[in-house]
């Protein structure tokens, strides 16, 4: 337990006790973003390109490092591997079947810290939408939850952010992986300094940087007995690491994200991205070759030296002698590249027999250009497959039987399952604290469980599968189940949609069985099926129309009552309009044979054979 006395921190401020550690944090959020975040320009890319550029210099010789540049354009290559990667595990915050509750002593309390999150802190849009991206580029980021100096109403307001290693002075984790104490300045000003621990909130300020940092403010967040015990309040240090996988050690603070241990991976397969493209190059822009016609290289120095044998010597403006030093237009000729001018020697003489053209082309070796694609094509397949899982692969013709595609899911399942579960537990921990700070010993716990089911299989597989299944007859709860997922993976973007969905799926008659299967349902087995519940489905949409018309939308209506009596109302309610239609249907066709029989003659002598009525007024006519 941190509990820090003035002198400590003024010990730390002094000199901060993990700098090295913090350091590191900061260049591998760099080396994410170089191939995670798309920058238009070399203005907004990643300080880790310039890393790149000497790694890449130090690899190649000058005239070809000078080439390979430039072909290196933004959006760099690898951003759109990184894209696709986190696409996939973004479904790890898409799981179906999910729970959240939240325990207080104190009965209003709960309907309070609902509004409070869902509506000041915004607390999903937090975790989700600014949490996700903190995943993807800024593993190393603290989570923090504060306090406002001030105290403006009846409870206290703690809200939460995420602190990046940049802002940070100094940091304390214990072998468990739990922060002791942070210390980092406020953005953009660095006379002002922060101190949380297990105990405090503190804040520091100077005037200038030459200056001694003087306690501002101070606000107790825990009280503990002589030895150690909490009375009251948090009794932890009001922060976290946001990620709480370590890449080694707990107390070390570099977390492995999914992209870590792959980032010189990512290094080469941006190398060879470009030297491929470079490769390609050669079919556009061929070497040529010609005889050497032995002419002199004209190229002249601003001091009037020329080239003499491919080297420049002579003397310099001021009349001093020049060492002799490579001519720069005999070393461009010099390099082979794409679309450059290979000399060759000519023939001696007529013994030194030479029948080519005086110049040709050098052609593109076309199978060693088509094997280098492939390969490219499979070390970005390989990277993916190895963040993802096997599963999330793009799709491919090759078929692949019920025991492949289980393992592949499976494998999928296992990281998005290791993903939501560190995300759980962050989310708890802040949701957890943000409690503590409002309600005190008020607040019991909570149970937060992000659902497990995810949408592995887009809706084109699953209605094959829905279908197939159907046609081997499963069993009707086994349809209803696969249909249900089918929906809710075609509209897992749109919650309200699938609400529509879910009230539909309970009102529709029979919904694994067509018209014309129930018909001769009924006819082998009369009376098995219920004629109304056949109507409403033959008519469904109609009917839907109808009671949204006049009463509310599906979802709105009966927002109020609880699920299974909404679903009775539309029920009975929908089944009144084939009732009054069926009694409609049924007085018009009385009314119609009444008006049949009042029409047809009596007997033969109208002129007409057999009394049938004549022209119009047959009454089918």
């Amino acid at each position: 337990m941190a509990n820090l006395s003035n002198v400590q921190i003024n010990s730390i401020f002094e000199k901060s006790k993990n700098r090295d550690m913090i350091d590191r944090c900061i260049g591998q959020h760099e080396r994410l973003r170089l191939h995670v975040q798309p920058a238009l320009d070399a203005r907004e890319v990643s300080p880790a390109y310039r890393v790149f550029l000497r790694w890449l210099k130090g690899y190649l010789t000058n005239d070809k490092y000078e080439q390979v540049i430039q072909l290196l354009t933004f959006p760099l290559p690898t951003v759109d591997l990184t894209e696709s990667i986190f696409n996939e595990l973004s479904r790890a915050l898409e799981g179906e079947n999910g729970y959240t509750k939240f325990d207080f002593t104190v009965d209003n309390a709960g309907e309070d810290f609902n509004d409070y999150i869902i509506v000041k802190l915004k607390e999903e849009d937090f975790f989700l939408r600014e949490g996700f991206e903190t995943f993807k580029v800024a593993i190393n980021n603290v989570l923090v939850v504060d306090l406002p100096v001030t105290q403006t109403g009846t409870l206290p307001d703690p809200y939460f952010y995420f602190l990046e290693p940049e802002l940070l002075y100094d940091i304390d984790i214990n072998y468990k992986g739990v922060i002791e104490y942070i210390v980092f300045n406020e953005a953009n000003n660095p006379n002002i300094r922060y101190v949380f621990d297990d105990s405090f909130y503190r804040t520091y300020t100077r005037k200038e940087q030459t200056d001694i940092f003087t306690l501002q403010s101070e606000v107790r967040h825990s009280e503990y007995t002589a030895d150690g015990e909490r009375i009251t309040g948090l009794g932890y240090c009001p922060a976290r690491m946001f990620w709480d996988i370590p890449q080694t050690r707990p107390e070390i603070m570099q977390r492995k994200g999914p992209l870590t241990s792959k980032l010189g991976k990512l290094d080469k397969l941006l190398f060879w991205d470009v030297s491929t493209e470079y490769y390609e190059s050669y079919g556009t822009y061929p070497i040529y070759w010609e005889y050497d016609n032995d002419e002199s290289c004209d190229y002249e120095d601003g001091a009037g030296n020329h080239c003499e044998g491919g080297f420049i010597g002579g003397m310099a403006a001021n009349g001093a002698v020049l060492d002799k030093r490579v001519c720069p237009k005999c070393a461009r000729n010099n390099y082979v590249g794409p679309g450059s001018v290979k000399r060759i020697e000519p023939p001696v003489d007529n013994t030194d027999a030479d029948l080519r053209e005086p110049a040709g082309i050098i052609p593109v070796d076309v199978p060693a250009l088509q094997n280098a694609q492939e390969r490219l094509d499979a070390r970005y397949e390989k990277l993916f497959i190895s963040v993802v899982g096997k599963g999330g692969e793009p799709k491919n013709d090759q078929a692949k039987n019920q025991k492949q595609v289980e393992t592949s899911l499976n494998s999928k399942e296992n990281v998005l399952l290791t993903i939501k579960g560190a995300w759980e537990r962050a989310r708890k921990w802040g949701l957890d604290t943000v409690a503590r700070l409002r309600y005190g010993d008020a607040f019991i716990g909570s149970t937060l469980i992000m659902g497990d089911e995810f949408y592995l299989v887009d809706e084109a597989d699953l209605q094959e599968q829905y279908l197939a299944a159907k046609e081997k007859g499963a069993p009707a709860y086994v349809l209803a189940e696969m249909l249900k997922n089918l929906q809710q993976t075609k509209y897992r973007s749109n919650p309200e949609q699938i609400q529509r969905i879910d009230i539909l799926a309970e009102v529709y008659p029979y919904p694994d069985h067509s018209v014309e299967e129930l018909t001769l349902i009924d006819a082998q087995s009369p009376g098995l099926i219920n004629p109304d519940l056949l109507l409403l489905k033959i008519g469904f949409n109609m009917y839907i129309r109808r009671f949204e018309t006049e009463e509310l939308d599906l979802v709105r209506f009966g927002i109020k009552l609880d699920f299974k009596n909404k679903i009775d109302l539309i029920k009975t309610k929908l089944l009144s309009y084939v009732t009054t239609d069926k009694t409609a249907a049924s007085s018009w066709a009385d009314s119609r044979r009444a008006q049949q029989i009042a029409d047809k003659p009596s007997g033969p002598g109208n002129g007409n054979i057999g009394g049938q009525p004549k022209g119009n007024d047959n009454p089918r006519a």
